[in-house]
């Protein structure tokens, strides 16, 4: 928080997005359903901790469900993002990121 000049306002904390949902996820012998779980159970303690602490949350794990049904969402190894997930995710992100920053 010190680079944040001790605000936590000013702290941006993201959410860990859901590669279940990529095809890659496949291979995985816990199945896509469990891995979104897992990370559904890490984002909320994240979110209680981020916020708990005055830090903004930003949830970008919706975004990276949708490639289930959107492959252009993914890079050709079937896991990573893609520039379109990145793009959404960074709208999603700049708003907050720019209230931050106005602090």
């Amino acid at each position: 928080m010190e680079l944040a000049g001790s605000d936590a306002a000013r702290v941006l904390v993201i959410s860990i997005p859901d590669w279940g949902a990529t095809p890659f996820a496949a291979r995985d012998p816990r199945g896509r359903g469990e891995i979104g779980r897992e990370i559904d159970g890490f984002n909320v303690a994240a979110r209680a901790a981020a916020e708990s602490r005055g830090a903004r949350w930003v949830d970008v794990t919706p975004v990276s469900r949708m490639a289930d049904d959107d492959h252009t969402l993914l890079a050709t190894d079937g896991l990573h993002p893609s520039r379109a997930m990145y793009t959404r995710w960074v709208e999603l992100i700049l708003p907050h990121a720019i209230a931050a920053l106005r602090r």
